[in-house]
């Protein structure tokens, strides 16, 4: 494949694997803490000075695991945790899987003995595909813990989960410029080369150089393959979990069975644990065990 072939490729800019490398890469901690700030200061937070990510990308990870879950962990300064998680397809019953991962990622922070005191605010950032609160006009929303008559008192600050609903964009107008540029060039990078990505690659060096390194990735051969390969297989797993519903649950996860090996077994239990399908059902019907669903959720 040429240069100029593969500067036409598109690769979702909002695929996991390019997110972790967008945050995750070495000498992208500049657009990491840009991407934070804006989720900070536009739910009316102080921005953060600096952050590291503490699950930097690497790419041998990858190569045979089509499966694993990209999330970007990262700390800030004052050791605060940060989580920030993609997801392209999912229902209200994402908000379960949101507040158990933040859940995990607080309780971690200790083990046996150690004092409470040492326990830090955890911030999840879902970045959204699809919408989940359709009664919320908003694009971006932050849930923490209020009393239910002083909602002004927040009990804490330890728990903080962000939603960003891509698909409100543009019918959103509560929003600050430096969020509403993510979202603009979540949607506009690698398809719309018009005048607002123009516009925004030339006003903003953190968006220009987020530019590059998506060039980069597009022109990476291995890259791509990892890409590609992941892609299609979730697209794999969403067509199993369809037959699930089309044809009821025993039938569907039969299919799915005949279908994988143990990664699509996996894959799929996760999907219709996510879908509102009972820990016993999953296991019934993929003849996993409750260990390995738990261990790989």
């Amino acid at each position: 494949m040429n240069s100029k072939d593969k500067n036409e490729v598109f690769i979702d800019p909002t695929s996991d694997i390019f997110i972790l490398y967008l945050f995750g890469s070495p000498g992208n901690n500049d657009i990491l803490l840009n991407f934070v700030n804006s989720v900070l200061s536009d739910a009316g937070f102080s921005k953060i000075v600096e952050v590291e990510p503490l699950n930097p990308f690497n790419i041998r990870k990858f190569v045979d695991d089509k499966m694993s879950i990209l999330d970007i962990k990262a700390k800030d300064e004052d050791g605060r945790i940060y989580d920030i998680e993609v997801q392209t397809i999912g229902n209200d019953l994402y908000i379960n899987r949101s507040l158990y991962y933040w859940a995990k990622n607080y309780s971690d922070q200790i083990t046996k003995g150690e004092s409470y005191s040492i326990l830090k605010p955890v911030i999840c950032i879902n970045l959204l595909k699809f919408k989940i609160f359709k009664e919320i006009e908003n694009a971006h929303t932050c849930f923490m813990v209020y009393e239910k008559d002083f909602k002004e008192i927040p009990l804490t600050d330890n728990l903080q989960i962000y939603f960003l609903e891509l698909e409100k964009l543009f019918t959103n107008a509560k929003m600050l410029e430096d969020l509403y540029n993510w979202f603009e060039y979540f949607k506009n990078e690698g398809k719309n080369k018009g005048e607002s990505m123009q516009t925004l690659l030339e006003k903003n060096k953190i968006f220009k150089k987020a530019h590059e390194k998506y060039v980069e990735f597009t022109q990476n051969d291995e890259l791509r393959n990892i890409y590609e390969s992941r892609e299609k297989f979730q697209r794999d797993q969403i067509a199993l979990v369809d037959v699930a519903k089309k044809e009821g649950i025993k039938e569907g996860i039969k299919e799915g069975i005949k279908e994988g090996i143990k990664e699509g077994k996996l894959e799929a239990a996760r999907t219709m644990l996510k879908d509102g399908f009972t820990i016993e059902q999953v296991i019934k019907y993929t003849g996993l065990s409750k260990e390995e669903i738990e261990k790989n959720l």
